[in-house]
């Protein structure tokens, strides 16, 4: 409940309300003061016992209404002019990717977003060995055919797939709405995390390996029928008797 603070029992930590600038916002106190003189951003007050100062910090509220935003303001009030509020709702709990976000503007900015997007160093090799690993096949035959540069259908749409996202990823600057733009254009929603991010690249390479089997003859019913909301990879499966079809159509074709 909302009540008004109380010189005896304002303390660190309290949201208040508080005048600012002609009007009015929300704040956290970060040290209070029986006496003495409390210096802010805007000018001083001096504390006594029976009305202590108070050190705030200003919130600003976002484009959100009820939604507000830390600053570097600190501003100093004496308790009689603050009441205590209830905690407001922060940017970050109000959209959980600012954190990150902003972590990885302060850190290690392109590897904590291609870690948001599930593109880690090692993510060639991941993606590549899980696919292989759906298929029955053993990674060292397709990894030697990348290698070697050999055509193949599988090494070429795994490594086209790997490329692109990395591609995408390597462009990014650290806004968040250059992640929203990956978000969109692989048509996953703005709150998807790394697994739904990683279902949706799997699923375009899905779909652009039946494209190609379709091209080269491969029947439809060789490339349907995956249940629908299936983990990440249980379509590549789905893609194992197509692509066992390819390969004894041009076997076939070689030895006529």
């Amino acid at each position: 409940a909302i009540r008004a603070a109380s010189p005896d029992a304002l303390m660190v930590g309290d949201y208040v309300a508080l005048p600012y600038n002609g009007g009015e916002t929300t704040g956290e106190v970060v040290e209070v003061l029986t006496t003495g003189t409390a210096l802010g951003n805007d000018g001083s007050v001096d504390a006594t016992a029976q009305d202590p100062a108070a050190l705030v910090e200003v919130y600003r509220e976002t484009a959100t209404p009820g939604v507000f935003e830390e600053t570097d303001v600190i501003v100093a009030r004496l308790s009689s002019a603050l009441t205590r509020v209830e905690e407001p709702t922060m940017a970050e709990e109000a959209n959980p990717i600012s954190a990150p976000i902003v972590d990885a503007i302060t850190n290690t900015m392109k590897s904590k977003l291609l870690a948001l997007l599930g593109v880690e160093a090692n993510a060639r090799e991941t993606f590549l060995a899980n696919a292989i690993a759906d298929l029955g096949v053993k990674p060292e035959a397709v990894s030697a055919a990348l290698d070697a540069g050999q055509p193949g259908f599988l090494a070429d749409h795994i490594k086209a797939t790997i490329d692109t996202v990395k591609a995408e990823a390597d462009r990014l600057r650290p806004e968040a709405t250059l992640v929203a733009d990956v978000r969109a254009a692989l048509g996953v929603p703005d709150t998807a995390d790394k697994a739904a991010i990683l279902a949706a690249v799997e699923a375009k390479a899905s779909a652009k390996a039946a494209d190609i089997l379709a091209q080269r003859g491969v029947p439809p019913s060789k490339t349907s029928g995956v249940p629908a909301g299936s983990k990440p990879g249980a379509h590549l499966t789905g893609l194992a008797l197509a692509l066992e079809a390819n390969r004894l159509k041009h076997a076939t074709r070689s030895n006529n």
